[in-house]
């Protein structure tokens, strides 16, 4: 039965109230939730999505795609040769990589990669981690004594040349957090890649065709002005902007 009242909600990015509603019915699971459109650039689900959706049927979802491998690198495959120029490192991070195309395809480039992910069934060993983002802590597993011995610091931080968020950021239910600790996590040189749904799109698809309402995975939605924003708040410098 659909909704009969509206709240005002917070927007999580901006803080400021907003009671501009998109009422969106999910077919393919008869579930429906409000989606709420803030001043600042950000759609925004009323709720946390729930995570039980990241499953096996999930990962084989993606692990079995029709020409899945040739799409999921195409975006590694047509920036890696601009990346390699800013950055002199080559220890890269996936986070949210769901299948390891990508980190595959980096390490056939030379870099040495590490993965994250919530999914317990994307086979995660070695580097490839299976856990939370924001409370993993990637901090180099070393003796305290040994530590302060070969550096002069009790721990030793490790940090990633190049941070990968293709189509991951829209997934977290604290998404600024998750830039922060990107922040922090670079290396002086380091690269981050973003890639998230455009909500500017809704615009010419209209908002029944827009595809990425999914209540059961994304939180939030962004136009490109608002990441923007919000990515040089923090102290990032964005060298490129596009959309496909």
């Amino acid at each position: 039965m659909s909704k009969d009242k509206i709240e005002p909600k917070s927007c999580p990015i901006c803080g400021v109230q907003t009671n501009y509603v998109h009422r969106i019915f999910e077919a393919n699971i008869n579930e429906e939730a409000d989606w709420y459109d803030c001043q600042c650039g950000v759609i925004f689900q009323e709720n946390f999505p729930k995570h039980e959706i990241y499953n096996k049927d999930y990962f084989e979802n993606y692990a079995c795609m029709k020409d899945g491998k040739r799409r999921l690198i195409h975006a590694a495959r047509t920036y890696s040769p601009l990346i390699e120029e800013l950055t002199y490192g080559r220890m890269m991070l996936d986070v949210g990589f769901c299948t390891p195309n990508v980190m595959k395809y980096f390490t056939d480039r030379g870099w040495i990669t590490w993965g994250i992910d919530v999914n317990k069934h994307t086979g995660a060993t070695g580097n490839y981690y299976c856990g939370n983002f924001l409370d993993y802590d990637f901090s180099i597993n070393i003796d305290k004594d040994k530590a302060l011995e070969l550096t002069g610091c009790s721990e030793i931080k490790r940090t990633f040349d190049l941070i990968w968020m293709s189509h991951t950021l829209e997934h977290f239910n604290y998404p600024l957090e998750a830039l922060k600790k990107s922040y922090d996590l670079l290396s002086d040189t380091g690269v981050i890649f973003i890639a998230v749904p455009d909500i500017d799109f809704i615009r010419k698809t209209g908002i029944n065709a827009y595809p990425h309402w999914k209540l059961r995975e994304h939180y939030t939605l962004w136009s490109e002005g608002a990441l923007v924003r919000e990515l040089e708040r923090i102290g990032f410098k964005v060298i490129m902007r596009r959309r496909n």
